[in-house]
């Protein structure tokens, strides 16, 4: 409260040396001098609020205390606990917060020391590079990774909104987006190949059905390609073993 009203004198201080010709700098002056008086106004209405004498607690009262107390997490994450009221729990009942490098460049080492005396540590798991809350996934980082071979990036994106994946800001992608995140991890971005061709391409080069195909995909030697060809339909043009089709080698990929 002391410090509002100290900004208050000041601000009314200066607002009394400007020159009255000088109307810029008089009318940004009073503005702050109002500004200074309503956050005066508001620590002392703060201190006259906190001035008040409690009205003491009543048996019943202190019983539910007392049960609360006993579990505390239950107690830290009730629905009507709002996140303003547990940082001023937080604030009353911390006084230092102590942050020690670890030679272990993965975690911090957190001092905590307690109102009441007592001091306790809590290990921390540092961010890496490039990591953080909104940051994507890495699955759908190791995805682009893949499709980016034979996709292009309008394709991918279509693939990701398909699949239910949303970027870092929980946005839908679009092409814009999946080449920001090829360029931030460094992906090569498609170029294109004449021996990738779809699941029904290929079912009408070799003259049988799209099962037929399917089943060839599943007996990838890859349990990962047998997933990701069945799941987006393609191939690549190659000789294949199947009835109706001429024996060789079957070989796949993953393009949509």
């Amino acid at each position: 409260m002391e410090r509002a009203r100290y900004e208050e004198k000041r601000a009314r201080r200066q607002f009394d040396a400007v020159e009255p010709e000088n109307r810029l700098v008089a009318s940004e002056l009073e503005a702050r001098w109002n500004g200074a008086l309503a956050q005066a106004a508001e620590a002392e209405a703060r201190f006259v609020a906190a001035d008040k004498t409690a009205e003491p607690l009543s048996e019943e009262q202190k019983q539910r205390l007392s049960l609360l107390s006993e579990d505390l997490s239950a107690l830290w994450n009730q629905p009507g606990a709002p996140i303003p009221l547990k940082k001023r729990i937080l604030r009353t009942v911390l006084t230092e917060i102590i942050v020690d490098n670890e030679p272990d460049p993965s975690t911090h080492r957190l001092r905590l020391h307690w109102a009441g005396g007592v001091h306790s540590e809590l290990r921390v798991e540092r961010n890496k590079p490039g990591h953080h809350r909104h940051s994507a996934d890495r699955s759908v980082i190791d995805l682009v990774h893949e499709l980016s071979k034979i996709c292009q990036d309008k394709v991918i994106a279509a693939i990701l909104n398909r699949l239910g994946y949303k970027t870092g800001q929980d946005k839908t992608w679009n092409a814009s987006r999946v080449a920001g995140l090829r360029g931030y991890h460094k992906i090569a971005p498609f170029q294109s190949q004449d021996d990738w061709v779809t699941q029904e391409a290929a079912a009408r080069e070799l003259q049988v059905s799209n099962t037929v195909v399917k089943r060839l995909i599943d007996n990838a030697p890859s349990q990962q390609d047998r997933s990701w060809n069945t799941r987006h339909g393609s191939s690549r043009k190659g000789p294949v073993a199947s009835g109706g089709a001429t024996s060789g080698e079957s070989s796949t990929s993953w393009c949509p």
